[in-house]
C-alpha cells in the first residue's frame, strides 16, 4: 500500500508528477540503504530492541506524511521527500527477521514449503493493497491508507515481537567484518539474480504501460497486472503444495523459462496484440516467476550463516529494490525514447541474463572460487564459518 499511496498522496496534495516521482524514489532508495544496515542491528543487538523502536518511528512518519498531505499542519512541499526517505530507513525488519527464525527450527522441506506460502502472500498484498488504496483514491481519502498502513504496521510489529522465538533469536558478539554477509560463498550469485529478476519485471511492466497507452485503455494495465498476481499466487500455492510437475524443475529451469515469457511478452506488446493474447503471455510469465522466487529464497536459506542471517535477507531486499529503481529508469527512458520497443529489449536483456548466471556452469565456476576462499578464511571466522556447496544441492530435490 505505501509505495502507491505516496505517489497517490502527493499528487493529491501538490498536483505535481514529479515530485511524486521523487517521493516514490526517496522512500524506494532509502529502504535499500537501511534494511541491511537494520539487519546487521539485529544480528548483533537482537531482534526485539530493532523491532520496538522501528515499529514506533515508521507509523509516525507515515502519520507526518498524512498530516501534511491532508493541510492538518502548514509545511513546506520539500518535507515530504524527507518523510518518505525517514520511513524507508526506519522500515521494521519483521521480514528479515521471521526468515531468519524459520531458519533455526524449520528443515529443509519445511522452509520451502515457508517460502511458497509467503509466495501466495505477497502476490495477495499486491492485489488488496492498491486495490484498498483505489478505492480511498475514488472517495478522495488517499491520504487516509497512510494511517491505516501505519496502523497495520504497528499491530504487525507487536505480533511478531511477541513470538517467543522471535525473542530467543541468537546473537552473535563475535567481531566480523562489515562486509562479511556479502562474502558469504554464493552471496553475491543470489543477488545478481534478484537484481536481474527486478530489472526483467520492469521492462514487463512497462511494455504492458506502453502497450495499453498507445491503444488508449489505460485501464487495461490493472485488470491484467491483477491476473499476472492471481497466477503468480496459485504458481506459488501449488508448489508449496510439491505438485510433481512443478517441483521437479530447478532454479535454472524456471530462470529460463521466465525469460522466455518475458521474450513473448515483448514480443505481443511491440506487435500491439490484442487484450486476451498480452493477458495470456503475462500471466505465464508469472506463473513461471512464482516457483523461480520460492526456489531463490531456499538458495538464501544455504547462503546464510548463524549470525548474519537477517542482515543476508536484508541485502536481497535492497537488491530488488534498487534493481527496481533502476529498472524503472531506464525502462521509462527507453519507452520515451524508442516507444513500446524500449522497455522490451530493456527487459529480456537483463531477463536473458539472469537466466544464463543461473545456468550450471557459471554457478559451477561461482562454487570452485568461493569454496576455496571459504576453506582458506575458515580459521578466524570461527562459528560463522559453515561451509555449503551449491554442487550438493544442486543433485537433490529443489
Amino acid at each position: 500500500m505505501i509505495a502507491l499511496t505516496f505517489t497517490l498522496a502527493t499528487l493529491h496534495r501538490t498536483g505535481s508528477l514529479a515530485l511524486a516521482g521523487l517521493v516514490t524514489a526517496c522512500y524506494a532508495l532509502a529502504m535499500g540503504v537501511g534494511m541491511p544496515v537494520v539487519g546487521r542491528a539485529v544480528d548483533r543487538r537482537g531482534p526485539v530492541g530493532i523491532l520496538v523502536t522501528t515499529g514506533v518511528v515508521y507509523p509516525m512518519t507515515l502519520i507526518v506524511f498524512a498530516v501534511v498531505c491532508l493541510g492538518v499542519v502548514p509545511a513546506p512541499t520539500w518535507t515530504l521527500p524527507l518523510a518518505a526517505a525517514a520511513a524507508g530507513l526506519s522500515l521494521p525488519p519483521v521480514a528479515q527477521v521471521v526468515r531468519s527464525v524459520w531458519n533455526t527450527f524449520l528443515d529443509e522441506k519445511a522452509n520451502c514449503t515457508a517460502n511458497a506460502v509467503e509466495g501466495v502472500l505477497v502476490p495477495a498484498f499486491y492485489i488488496a493493497g492498491p486495490a484498498f488504496v483505489g478505492l480511498l483514491a475514488i472517495w478522495g481519502l488517499t491520504p487516509v491508507a497512510l494511517l491505516v498502513s501505519a496502523a497495520a504496521n504497528a499491530v504487525g510489529v507487536i505480533l511478531v515481537t511477541l513470538s517467543p522465538r522471535v525473542r530467543g533469536l541468537p546473537t552473535v558478539t563475535e567481531r566480523t567484518h562489515r562486509l562479511a554477509a556479502l562474502r558469504q560463498p554464493g552471496m553475491v550469485l543470489v543477488l545478481a539474480l534478484s537484481f536481474g529478476y527486478a530489472l526483467g519485471s520492469q521492462g514487463m511492466e512497462f511494455s504492458i504501460i506502453g502497450w495499453a497507452q498507445a491503444r488508449h485503455t489505460p485501464g487495461l494495465v490493472g485488470v491484467i497486472f491483477a491476473g499476472a498476481c492471481v497466477g503468480a499466487l496459485v504458481a506459488a500455492a501449488a508448489y508449496g503444495a510439491g505438485y510433481r510437475w512443478l517441483t521437479r524443475f530447478d532454479l535454472r529451469a524456471w530462470y529460463a523459462a521466465w525469460a522466455v515469457g518475458l521474450v513473448a511478452v515483448g514480443a505481443v506488446t511491440t506487435l500491439d496484440a490484442n487484450a486476451v493474447t498480452v493477458f495470456t503471455v503475462s500471466l505465464v510469465a508469472e506463473v513461471c516467476s512464482a516457483p523461480m522466487l520460492v526456489l531463490v529464497m531456499d538458495r538464501m536459506n544455504h547462503v546464510a550463516r548463524p549470525g548474519l542471517r537477517t542482515e543476508t535477507f536484508s541485502w536481497r531486499l535492497s537488491a530488488l529494490l534498487v534493481g527496481s529503481a533502476f529498472g524503472a529508469t531506464a525502462c521509462g527512458a527507453a519507452a520515451q525514447n524508442l516507444g513500446v520497443v524500449g522497455p522490451s529489449v530493456v527487459g529480456v536483456a537483463f531477463a536473458l541474463a539472469a537466466a544464463l548466471l543461473a545456468s550450471r556452469s557459471l554457478l559451477h565456476v561461482t562454487v570452485s572460487r568461493t569454496r576455496d576462499r571459504e576453506e582458506r578464511t575458515s580459521h578466524i571466522q570461527g562459528p560463522l564459518a559453515r561451509q555449503y556447496s551449491f554442487e550438493t544441492r544442486e543433485e537433490g530435490p529443489p
